[in-house]
């Protein structure tokens, strides 16, 4: 499938799970613009690559970052949101409130602010898909 002339925003953009999704959107013809909190231009060494670091904690600070791809590349059509992580060990029982509130956070918050970020211009051009890649 060619996405040629497609602009695709990865959050969470470098890492294992993260290289393979951006780097499969390059390979379909996309241009990406790829965010981290510590991705550098040199990890995908592509013309059609854009690295932004990036933090979607707040709304605003996702709100940013749909600003910076749109005023770069004037649409967002898809938005992958690959961020997220898991602190494992203790059983539910066991698991205190200071960690659930982390993972509520890190999981669930930050793809709530993407999408919140995102989907305001999705709906003015008429089109767009938002996909959540989680990982075990």
């Amino acid at each position: 499938m060619s996405l040629k002339g497609k602009v695709v925003l990865v959050t969470g953009a470098s890492g294992g799970l993260g290289t393979f999704v951006t780097n499969a959107f390059l390979d379909a013809g996309a241009s990406v613009v790829g965010g981290s909190r510590s991705i550098k231009q040199s990890e995908f060494p592509n013309p059609r690559f854009t690295a932004l670091a990036a933090n979607i904690t707040s709304l605003e600070s996702a709100r940013a970052i749909s600003g910076a791809v749109i005023g770069k590349l004037g649409r967002i059509d898809v938005a992958v949101h690959r961020v997220g992580g898991f602190a494992g060990g203790q059983s539910v029982a066991d698991t205190g409130d200071a960690t659930l509130d982390k993972m509520m956070a890190l999981n669930i918050q930050t793809a709530f602010h993407l999408v919140r970020a995102v989907l305001p211009a999705m709906r003015a051009q008429g089109a767009g898909c938002i996909l959540a890649i989680g990982s075990r």
